[in-house]
């Protein structure tokens, strides 16, 4: 059996997979991305999952919900995911700037904040980094104001006006200082999460998946604080969601069903899988599972800090992120989960270290 991790990032190579799993010459178990899942389920690729002898009593039924489609269960969730802001308090405090209040803040406020800090900092310290690379930052956006990517029918969800204020907020970035130019703002994105500001100090807020925090601060080096999207207080709704990390996923033409639903089973619900894999793939679809993770499965020293809502997921990409309190990583014990709870200000709660 051949397990490949993850194609999500290969671009054209998805076609080539499509012709080599009809072709029986293909990964027993994959992992794949949203985008991709319902494509590859239509071209019958993908073994139905709910067929094979895979527990998922322990996932939540909208997390496993989201991995169904044309009738069958083709993906199970590794784990959930927020996109999210992350932020440096280190360097607020260097600027002068108070963290926001993330219950209330709005896009304006945003742009501001930004600008205070460039301004207040050392040349080449920035505000923020440019948030317009990924569709989950405008899908947010679009969501506050009751729009989305797309409708029921496949058509484009959103106005025009819309994805034009979106942009224009970092047209208004660049004009006050808060970001850098476009065409550093490129450099910086194609650098990856370690490249980023953030990563290398030089920032003190930008925007990513949750779990990417533990390898961003430790690039960083200092503890950073998740914080809400702007805007979640400002307009008809809230627009931040809890979204399916990866899927796990099974050749429908495998030769060896029964070892690669073992082995998906494990990933999924062994304490043993739980501790090596951590927050890696998001907060784990089976939660259950990564508190009774072992201690002794890695050194303490090359484990990532984890971060999660307490409350269990009930939802899909379909449904508002619910807020949560505080969040910091914590490089000092690799082995500690920051805790959250319901909404508490972040501005009376400073980074928590254990």
């Amino acid at each position: 059996m051949t397990v490949v991790p993850d194609y999500t990032d290969w671009g054209g190579y998805w076609d080539k997979l499509a012709t080599s799993v009809a072709a029986g010459d293909a990964p027993d178990v994959m992992t794949q991305e949203e985008r991709y899942l319902a494509d590859y389920a239509s071209r019958g690729v993908l073994a139905d999952l709910s067929e094979l002898d895979i527990d998922t009593s322990a996932i939540d039924e909208n997390v496993l919900a989201s991995g169904e489609t044309d009738g069958g269960l083709y993906g199970i969730a590794t784990g959930v995911n927020v996109y999210a802001m992350l932020a440096d308090p280190k360097i607020f405090s260097e600027a002068g700037v108070e963290l926001p209040d993330d219950t209330t803040w709005t896009w304006d406020e945003y742009v501001d904040i930004a600008g205070q800090i460039s301004a207040g900092t050392p040349d080449g310290v920035y505000g923020v980094q440019d948030y317009g690379f990924n569709e989950p930052g405008f899908a947010i956006f679009a969501r506050q104001r009751g729009e989305a990517l797309y409708t029921e029918d496949g058509s484009l969800g959103f106005s025009e006006e819309t994805l034009a204020d979106f942009f224009q907020v970092s047209l208004d970035l660049q004009a006050n200082g808060g970001e850098p130019d476009a065409a550093r703002s490129v450099e910086i994105d194609a650098a990856g999460p370690e490249g980023s500001l953030l990563g290398t100090n030089s920032g003190a807020m930008g925007v990513w998946w949750t779990n990417q925090l533990g390898a961003i601060s430790t690039a960083a080096g200092r503890d950073l604080q998740l914080l809400r999207f702007p805007g979640e207080s400002e307009f008809e709704r809230t627009g931040m969601y809890f979204k399916p990390a990866m899927y796990y996923s099974v050749a429908k033409t495998s030769e060896h069903p029964e070892a690669a639903a073992k082995f998906v089973d494990f990933l999924l619900n062994d304490p043993e899988a739980g501790a090596l894999i951590l927050s890696d793939r998001g907060l784990p679809a089976n939660t259950a599972s990564a508190r009774r993770s072992p201690t002794s499965c890695r050194p303490s020293s090359s484990r990532r800090p984890t971060s999660s809502p307490t409350s269990r997921t009930r939802s899909s990409t379909a449904r508002p992120c619910r807020p949560w309190a505080p969040v910091t990583s914590s490089r000092s014990s690799a082995a500690s989960t920051p805790r959250c709870c319901s909404a508490t200000s972040r501005r009376t709660t400073p980074p928590r270290s254990s």
